[in-house]
């Protein structure tokens, strides 16, 4: 399996190769911050694709850097402290 997935990937190219894998999937967060839409508790002008995966790039980072679990206390920060003061900022003007 895996030297399957290593000739697709040498073969194909890594970009279309992520295309592919993820074509039509829609990420976890962007389910939670289209509910967070629909609710009224985010304003869906302010939204761009870097913003909605934040939160899950940060929790990544975390894991990558620390090499261990990631907190209770460093979910919180980067959920209550980053993710939703940006999420539910008033739009200027």
């Amino acid at each position: 399996m895996i030297t399957l997935l290593i000739c697709t990937v040498h073969r194909r190219g890594k970009r279309q190769l992520r295309e592919q894998r993820l074509a039509g999937r829609r990420s976890a967060a962007a389910t939670v911050v289209q509910r967070a839409v629909q609710r009224g508790e985010v304003d869906a002008s302010l939204l761009e694709p870097r913003l909605v995966s934040l939160p899950v790039d940060l929790f990544r980072h975390e894991v990558l850097m620390t090499l261990r679990p990631v907190s209770d206390e460093a979910i919180e920060r980067i959920v209550d402290g980053i993710a939703v003061p940006l999420l539910t900022r008033q739009a200027p003007g």
